[in-house]
């Protein structure tokens, strides 16, 4: 003891006994830090001196202990404020709690009901590290304490005030609440919302909750908002009411400053049942902006507790989900909700149908009723229901299921609809031809049904049908087909029971039918006797199909107008290539079966053929391969069905033959093994360089010394190089290298389906003929040297490491850029940018495939994200020449519900449709299509497609990509796939 016999510890003694106090902490089991050093906290808390030994020589502990310190800090100042407690630190606590907030920053939410004041500390740093406490209250809350509170607490971003009375006004505390971003109150129906107002003036001010505003009051309610400030930034009002009976009567106003409206189950322990929460959101800003009557905009509905709800006024969507017990028979007001073009109903309710019925009765005398949009999924619709959504004019996309098929026919009062899709699998009674005919006459773009015997797409605007039958569907059912005068490419797959020859008939012998491409290839199990009336469909040019036997397949020959035919199966096809070569018009041949020296000889008397597509069984036989070299084929090719096959013979047989028309010749093999890949060797290259007439060469090679013989074809003008397999022995630079100082050099196209770095960019960059390149980049500086081509017009990038601004960038400040077309990957909003940026491009197709994520910015180590559609509208203002516009995103790409709408604008305000052709736009993948657009659009500047798959994933519905072969091919490269994929669609 000292002098004053005061007994006084030494620092070590103190640490000491911090050591114990954390060893008896340590020994609880509690996994909340705040309740495990409860005793340690409080003890360091007591004096500024023992808090700096925890944080001296225990400093891991201490920064674990910085966020509960902050929550215990903030009761003890609470509790000190409101309910009267005294105590000397304060200064000592508040000055830690500003130590802490400058190195781990922190936010506070405070809430106050009638007995209890609940907190919760935040980290600004780790949104997932967090720790609340609830401490008792004995007196009321009085604007003094709250201004306290907050002076100290400038941390303080959320406020909540429910069942609690505030003594005082709440402007007087305000000014004192500066980092508020939410408050949340129970309004007082004496005091009304205008006390609130000075909150808008707060400078990060977001969002304002309110609960108890009562029925009949809302009228006063928002006329008070009207007069509220402008606020410094965007500003939420959150209405709340809490449903606790089965049917509740709801008033809410329809405002156009209404952003979203939606319900959720709680369990809400103070009601001690199931509740139900309804939530309106408004932007509080737009209020006082509003220019017509509050008291018409009010809309009173009765809600059942079982209907789910959920509205977005941006994306003009009404969700509803129902179930077996629910009723919303009285909920016609909500067709008053502003910017509502899309109803999209969960029906689980086909116990009680006519609710649904009643409710679209009940929506459309309500004002003015755009619906255009409408999905009913999870239940069948009936007859009552049908009658009530063909009143709905507006409707241009509709997609449900019918109780009965024939119910179809109640649509055709809706002559606005575009596109349809009926599911009717459960129906059993109905009359096929009628429903057909009804259908097709219904929709302008597309319509999809399905039924218990087979599936129809139609697609009006490319003129494509496609059927698939499943087992035991007849043909004679589909007979009114050959009444489509507007149909010119059918796809018939499937099972069916039987032959079709009743079908294509009745099609050959009409004057309707207009079909001139047909693919039959993916029928099932059928041979050429059941499909034989086809040799009689005079209009056809194209034709694929594939049979079981071939036995009278020759008859094909009889169609006078075929062009191109593809045929798969098992058997002789010579008597067939025999009659063909009679009457001497088929231009292009696909066939997917082996063909025999025989087959060859006879292929080979055709002399209209152009191009041949074909797998040999025999390479060896000299007769017949002399024979093909001197037909009349000028583009061949070769499918092989083993990479160890050598064609050495083949290519002798062209390159000695004086006659041979030979211009492109294609060597494939399907895999996706790099190592199993066909490539030339020394011999075959050797004799394919002695074939002066080539223009194009799509190949592998096995080594340098192939491609180097390159230079010897005269004539060379497209060369694919699928690969080298030597590749690392000769740098591939050395290869394009010998290319360049080819002279005189006629490569005008070159495709390299492997990836390139500065070196190949840089040799390439010298092609001064060349006009196309496809390839894959690597992430290496200065591979935007490819903007020095002179004469590039097309560039197709398969994949790329990174971004590809740079590269971008130098093609738009070239001054006289002659890039026309772009196909390329995006992975950030720059390369969009840099894009916008290139004036010369009449073709354009961006996309990002696999899940690649975008980024905002151009990549730094930061997290990806998604990127507004918005920045894509650039590229329709800058590129004024574009012809054709592409875009494919399986995601990162938030699209917006307007963007077709605000593309026609721009294009309307630059373009002169007298000069320029309608810009066509393809918007593929899943979340470019995530809404169709709907909205007119002036044909003679914008025309919009999109794929059947985006449909399909547009109104909630899995798409079986065996409904559609027609994208089908023998191309193993996967880049190819896709490049071949975007043409189809943006052609």
């Amino acid at each position: 003891m000292d002098e004053n016999e005061e007994f006084i510890l030494k620092i070590d003694c103190l640490l000491e006994i911090i050591k114990y106090v954390i060893a008896d902490c340590e020994a609880e089991r509690s996994y909340c830090e705040l309740l495990k050093y409860n005793d340690l906290i409080n003890f360091v808390l007591a004096h500024e001196f023992f808090l700096e030994l925890l944080k001296t020589h225990h400093k891991h502990l201490y920064a674990d202990l910085e966020m509960p310190l902050v929550c215990r800090i903030t009761k003890i100042l609470i509790d000190r404020r409101v309910n009267k407690s005294s105590n000397g630190n304060e200064y000592f606590w508040k000055s830690l709690l500003q130590s802490i907030n400058q190195k781990s920053p922190f936010y506070v939410r405070l809430s106050f009901d009638d007995v209890s004041i609940y907190a919760r500390i935040t980290s600004i740093l780790d949104k997932h590290l967090s720790y609340d406490y609830t401490e008792k209250k004995n007196v009321n809350i009085s604007s003094e304490m709250l201004i306290d509170i907050c002076q100290w607490n400038q941390n303080l971003r959320s406020l909540s005030f429910e069942d609690t009375e505030i003594q005082g006004s709440p402007s007087d505390f305000a000014p004192h609440c500066g980092n508020l971003e939410e408050l949340r109150i129970k309004l007082n129906p004496e005091n009304g919302v205008a006390q609130y107002a000075s909150f808008a003036k707060l400078p990060h001010f977001k969002s304002f909750i309110i609960t108890g505003v009562e029925s009949g009051s809302q009228l006063l309610f928002f006329n008070d908002l009207k007069k509220w400030p402008k606020s410094l930034t965007p500003l939420t009002l959150t209405i709340e009411y809490i449903m606790t009976e089965k049917r509740t009567s709801i008033t809410f106003a329809t405002l156009k400053s209404l952003k979203s409206l939606k319900t959720k189950s709680i369990d809400f322990f103070k009601y001690g049942k199931h509740c139900v929460l309804f939530k309106a959101e408004y932007d509080l800003c737009k209020i006082s902006e509003e220019n017509f009557s509050i008291e018409e905009s009010l809309a009173n509905n009765i809600f059942d507790r079982n209907v789910f709800i959920k509205f977005d006024r941006n994306k003009g969507e009404l969700q509803l989900k129902i179930d077996q017990n629910s009723y919303i028979g009285q909920m016609g007001s909500l067709s008053k909700l502003p910017n509502l073009s899309c109803l999209i109903i969960n029906n689980a309710c086909e116990r009680n149908p006519s609710t649904l019925a009643q409710f679209l009765r009940s929506m459309v005398p309500n004002g003015s009723f755009a619906l255009k949009y409408c999905i009913i999924t999870k239940g069948s619709v009936n007859q009552l229901v049908c009658l009530e959504l063909a009143k709905i004019n507006s409707i241009r996309l509709l997609a449900c299921e019918f109780s009965e098929l024939d119910l179809v026919k109640f649509l055709k009062p809706l002559t606005n609809l575009q596109y349809l899709v009926i599911d009717a699998q459960k129906s059993t009674n109905f009359n096929t031809s009628d429903v057909v005919s009804s259908m097709l006459n219904a929709c302008q773009v597309h319509a999809t049904l399905n039924c218990h015997d087979f599936k129809i797409i139609l697609n009006k605007i490319k003129k494509t049908m496609v059927i698939l039958m499943y087992t035991e569907c007849k043909a004679d059912i589909l007979t009114l087909l050959a009444l489509l005068k507007d149909v010119n490419t059918l796809e018939i797959s499937g099972w069916p029971t039987g032959s079709l020859n009743p079908l294509f008939d009745v099609i050959a012998t009409s004057n309707l039918s207009a079909i001139e491409e047909l693919n039959i290839r993916y029928l099932h199990d059928k041979s050429f006797e059941d499909v034989s009336k086809v040799s009689e469909m005079q209009n056809i040019k194209k034709l694929s199909c594939s049979f079981t036997n071939f036995a009278g397949i020759e008859s094909l020959a009889d169609l006078n107008n075929l062009e191109d035919l593809t045929i798969s199966g098992e058997g002789n096809l010579a008597p067939l290539f025999k009659k063909l070569a009679d009457r001497n018009r088929v231009q292009r041949i696909h066939l997917l079966k082996k063909i025999v020296p025989e087959e060859v000889k006879t292929l080979s008397q055709i002399r209209s053929m152009k191009k041949l597509h074909c797998r040999f069984t025999e390479l060896e036989d000299l007769q017949s391969l002399s024979e093909l070299a001197n037909s009349s084929v000028e583009d061949l090719i070769v499918n092989l069905s083993s990479p160890s096959n050598s064609l050495q013979k083949l290519f002798a047989a062209f390159s000695s033959s004086t006659t041979t028309r030979l211009q492109c010749l294609e060597i494939f093999y399907k895999t996706d093994d790099t190592a199993s890949c066909k490539t030339l060797d020394t011999t075959e290259m050797s004799e394919i360089s002695k074939i002066k007439g080539l223009k194009k060469l799509s190949a592998g090679f096995i080594n340098a010394e192939c491609t180097q013989m390159l230079v010897r074809l005269p004539n060379l003008e497209h060369l694919v190089i699928k690969h080298v397999w030597q590749y690392e022995i000769s740098p591939l630079e050395h290869l394009l290298w010998d290319s360049v100082h080819k002279s005189p050099s006629t490569l005008r196209k070159l495709d390299l389906k492997f990836w390139i770095g500065f070196n190949e960019c840089n040799s390439v960059s010298q092609l001064e003929t060349l006009e196309s390149l496809s390839c894959k980049l690597n992430e290496e500086p200065g591979i935007e040297i490819l903007a020095n081509i002179k004469k590039l017009k097309e560039l197709i990038i398969y994949k790329a490491e990174g971004s590809l601004s740079k590269l971008f960038r130098a093609f738009a400040l070239k001054s006289e850029s002659t890039l026309q077309e772009l196909h390329t990957p995006i992975i950030c909003s720059d390369e969009i940018r840099e894009i916008s940026h290139i004036e010369s491009l009449l073709k354009l197709n961006i996309y990002n495939k696999r899940g690649i994520n975008f980024w905002l910015n151009p990549p730094n180590g930061h997290n990806s994200l998604n990127i507004d559609s918005n920045i894509l509208l650039p590229i329709f203002q800058s590129c004024q020449k574009l012809d054709c516009v592409t875009f494919d995103f399986e995601s990162g790409v938030a699209m917006a519900s307007n963007f077709v709408s605000e593309v026609n604008t721009i294009l309307k305000s630059i373009r002169n449709s007298s000069l320029q052709k309608p810009l066509k736009l393809a918007l593929l993948g899943k979340s470019t299509s995530s809404k169709f657009h709907l909205e007119d659009i002036d044909e003679a500047f914008l025309t919009v497609s999109y794929s059947t798959s985006d449909l399909y994933n547009a109104v909630g519905l899995s798409y079986d990509s065996s409904e559609s072969y027609s994208n089908d091919s023998d191309i193993a490269n996967p880049d190819e796939y896709e490049l071949n994929n975007f043409n189809l669609f943006s052609g």
